[in-house]
């Protein structure tokens, strides 16, 4: 009766390290999946500012590290609606979407996809610019770019 009961004790404690070691293991392995991901809190970018650069260079790091992204990009302008586009990353390619669905005035009123292999960010003397390059439809040289970053805002 005695070595049943030790039997016991030692196979119940077998099995409370090996559910310990799964609990601790399994928490290891999703902190990992969560320290992948880009910053929930920052998927939509409303203010061209610092904070916003920052996020689009995640996005081009993630993108050259082959890892997938997306942001949304909205911009309140001052005769009709917002100009809204959308960037989704899988790490090998973006989609790049401007969405003319809310502006009242613009001329193309749909939505307009662009797949490219290339994300950037560009300088000059008064801004840095988000710029795709390698899309399907163009020649590779050829740079698309709608998102500008005043450095005085920076």
């Amino acid at each position: 009766m005695k070595k049943t009961v030790k039997l016991y004790k030692r196979i119940i404690f077998a099995q409370a390290i090996a559910i310990l070691a799964l609990v601790v293991g399994g928490s290891l392995y999703l902190i990992r999946l969560q320290s992948e991901k880009p910053n929930p809190n920052h998927d939509v970018i409303t203010e061209y500012d610092r904070a916003g650069l920052e996020r689009v260079e995640e996005l081009a790091n993630r993108f050259n590290s082959g890892k997938g992204d997306s942001l949304l990009f909205v911009a309140s302008t001052i005769d009709s609606g917002p100009w809204i586009h959308d960037a989704y990353s899988n790490g090998k390619e973006i989609r790049w979407i401007v969405d003319n669905t809310r502006d009242v005035m613009s001329a193309d009123r749909g939505k307009t996809e662009y797949i490219c292999e290339s994300i950037q960010i560009e300088e000059n003397e008064d801004y840095r610019a988000v710029v795709l390059s390698k899309c399907d439809g163009y020649p590779d040289e050829e740079k698309l770019g709608w998102i500008t970053f005043p450095k005085e805002k920076l």
